[in-house]
């Protein structure tokens, strides 16, 4: 899809359960959606496979035994039987989004700071920011503003979505019932024909620049990213490792207890590669973008200290190893499949984080310093604060 196109995939997916459809109104179809199915919902998500990186439309559904053909009714007639044409439904969930969205900035504008910040180093990031970042809040404020002559483009975008994209050409299913071949052959065979061709996304990082999102509050939050990549490195479990000692040992002692701080963090995401920190609630963002330059300083100190790693491996396991259920465990394996990824890459990130030592930590800070000086920070904060930090690309929500 053409790079300018990619919102409009969110906005569909947020739209999808409020037209009416060929059967009858909206809530009709929802009142049959709560009586035949456990979940069901569809939601963009970008995925990152080696080098490329590709934009999916999810839907996730589950059912008992009993209903599967009501489900398999239900997947048709949500995809397509729906009714895109009326435009005030267009224009309330329009201006709804964006009142949520803007609700969601003032008072998590460390979640908005870190996606914005990530799309400046790879481009799986910037289609994630395109989607559920600062980008996305933009497009909806200016096609609420283009409503009044547009709306009947932006119904007929929506349209073409669903026409052009979401075909058997395109289908992969996945189904966690042991015996689901049968019920697989039946959605395969309930979706429509289409020879569109596919492929990876050509969407770029955004310019790495430091940026300030102006935010009418008196507190700040504040991001700093980068990506492995930059440094020639890649994802290994000694990351996750160092989230936990990042996370509850540096930061909760530089960010919270001295900087005031109400929150803080560290990230690393195996998927995309970046890595950072991020403030929440911060009373001093300009030092804050500072300490988390300087983290392979204090990681060093860390380390020189000879701990005893276990109980922040012990952290580790338990954070990833969660109760699972036949839900998330197709959800699962559905990315994991789409990602290319496989069960040895698992075991392999496991045992690195079980054998995580203050070499393989001594070697991040190498790696950390590198990063430093390929790292961006964007911070939410009132413009007042923004200017006195002197940050020139300001942007209003």
């Amino acid at each position: 899809a053409p790079t300018e196109d990619i919102p409009y995939f969110r906005l569909f997916t947020e739209l999808s359960g409020e037209w009416a459809t060929e059967n009858g109104d909206a809530t009709h179809f929802r009142n049959r959606v709560k009586k035949y199915a456990g979940m069901f919902h569809l939601a963009p998500q970008p995925i990152k496979r080696a080098d490329e990186t590709k934009l999916y439309l999810i839907l996730r559904a589950s059912c008992i035994e009993a209903d599967k053909d009501q489900l398999t009714k239900l997947i048709t007639e949500h995809l397509y039987k729906s009714l895109i044409n009326d435009k005030s439904i267009l224009s309330r969930n329009a201006k709804q989004i964006y009142t949520a969205s803007t609700e969601y900035i003032i008072s998590r504008g460390d979640g908005i700071s870190i996606i914005r910040d990530c799309a400046k180093h790879s481009s799986y990031d910037a289609m994630n920011e395109v989607l559920f970042g600062y980008s996305y809040h933009l497009f909806i404020k200016e096609l609420i503003e283009k409503l009044d002559t547009g709306a009947e483009e932006v119904l007929k975008k929506l349209v073409e979505i669903r026409d052009k994209y979401l075909v058997r050409e395109r289908l992969t299913i996945g189904i966690t019932e042991p015996s689901g071949k049968d019920f697989a052959e039946k959605i395969i065979l309930s979706m429509k024909n289409g020879d569109a061709p596919y492929g990876s996304s050509k969407i770029k990082p955004i310019e790495a620049i430091n940026e300030g999102i102006a935010i009418p509050s008196t507190v700040s939050f504040a991001a700093r990213t980068a990506n492995i990549a930059s440094c020639g490195g890649k994802y290994t479990g000694a990351f996750a490792t160092l989230t936990n000692i990042a996370s509850y040992e540096i930061l909760w002692d530089e960010i919270r207890l001295k900087g005031g701080a109400y929150d803080t963090g560290f990230i690393a995401r195996s998927g995309s590669g970046a890595v950072g920190c991020y403030s929440f609630r911060d009373p001093s963002p300009e030092k804050s973008v500072e300490v988390f330059a300087d983290l392979h300083k204090h990681l060093d100190e860390f380390i020189s200290e000879a701990p005893d790693l276990t109980k922040y491996v012990i952290g580790t396991i338990g954070a990833i190893d969660t109760v699972s259920t036949p839900r998330s465990d197709g959800s699962s394996a559905n990315i994991t499949h789409l990602s290319g990824k496989t069960h040895a890459d698992k075991v392999r990130v496991r045992k690195e984080i079980l054998n995580t030592s203050l070499d393989d930590l001594k070697k991040l800070t190498i790696a950390l310093k590198d990063l430093s000086k390929t790292s961006t920070f964007t911070i939410a904060a009132s413009r007042e604060t923004l200017e006195k930090m002197g940050i020139k690309k300001i942007l209003d929500i």
